[in-house]
């Protein structure tokens, strides 16, 4: 679960660092403050465009929910309840 929350990071972080003329360390700070929700801040997300404010939100919400509750809600199938009900033939009369 540690590699899947920290491929997610730094997943997010690469882009990000693509998208923003921010310092790694900043970026790096905020995406993991922001995966954690623990409220902390380098002071940078006012500056973020549109697009890093979407990751960094989106980096809330998959942070909130965990990475492995989400993995598992989109891999769950429905499975075909194993339910037999029972026959008999009722004499009437």
């Amino acid at each position: 679960m540690l590699s899947l929350a920290a491929s997610i990071i730094f997943g997010i972080v690469f882009i990000m660092l693509l998208i923003e003329p921010l310092p790694f360390e900043k970026v790096l700070f905020e995406a993991i403050s922001a995966f954690g929700t623990v409220g902390l801040s380098m002071g940078i997300t006012s500056n973020l465009s549109y697009s890093g404010r979407v990751l960094i939100t989106l980096l809330m919400y998959i942070g909130r929910i965990g990475p492995l509750t989400m993995i598992y809600a989109f891999s769950i199938r429905k499975r075909q309840p194993n339910v037999n009900f029972a026959e008999e033939k009722i004499a009437i009369g």
